[in-house]
């Protein structure tokens, strides 16, 4: 049997990622076993071996992947004081746009179901950990910028207002898993309006 290509390999993870996503928007991640994601992306059970062992290490790709495109969206390569402050609606857009998406899609239910799971198993836990951590810093790395540039005088620190960014989009994840009737842009656009002493 010939070997793939790696863009054949890159092709086929992506195919098993999605489908195992798809599984835990549906069913969430405890409910989803091994056998719905073999299922679910039409490959037997040594394919998707091949790739992964387990549900675990298959949260850590995605997880991996969410980091990725997290760290484009909230730290861009020419991010600088002038462009945080002209940027940050687009920010805006992207980080908390992104959850309306998922809303519809159900992987908001799928962060919720994890954020459950990872206070019962230690390796989800620090996965997920890694994660927010990491998208934490990206976002006091935009605020440092933004605060210097519409706000130089401030004594705000730049975590401070990393963490409110991240608290409001937590809780807008829960409103969106839930599927509640609220408009999301709109009440995470009142971020930039709001003003601080």
């Amino acid at each position: 049997m010939p070997k793939l290509s790696e863009q054949a390999l890159q092709a086929r993870r992506d195919q098993i990622l999605e489908a195992a996503v798809r599984c835990f928007c549906r069913l969430g991640y405890q409910g989803t076993t091994m056998r719905d994601i073999f299922e679910e992306a039409e490959l037997s059970a040594g394919a998707v071996y091949n790739y992964f062992q387990s549900k675990e290490e298959i949260i850590q790709a995605v997880a991996e992947r969410s980091r990725t495109v997290n760290r484009e969206a909230i730290e861009p390569e020419d991010l600088s004081p002038e462009s945080a402050v002209v940027s940050l609606p687009q920010l805006l857009d992207l980080y908390f746009g992104s959850l309306e998406a998922d809303r519809q899609t159900g992987f908001a239910r799928m962060e919720v179901s994890l954020l459950n799971e990872a206070a019962f198993q230690g390796n989800i836990t620090d996965t997920l950990k890694t994660n927010r951590a990491e998208v934490r810093q990206s976002l006091t790395q935009f605020a440092r910028h933004y605060l210097a540039g519409a706000m130089p005088e401030t004594t705000i620190n730049p975590e401070h207002f990393a963490e409110l960014m991240f608290a409001v989009h937590q809780g807008l994840m829960l409103t969106a898993a839930l599927d509640e009737n609220v408009d999301i842009l709109a009440v995470a656009g009142l971020l930039p309006q709001m003003r601080f002493s």
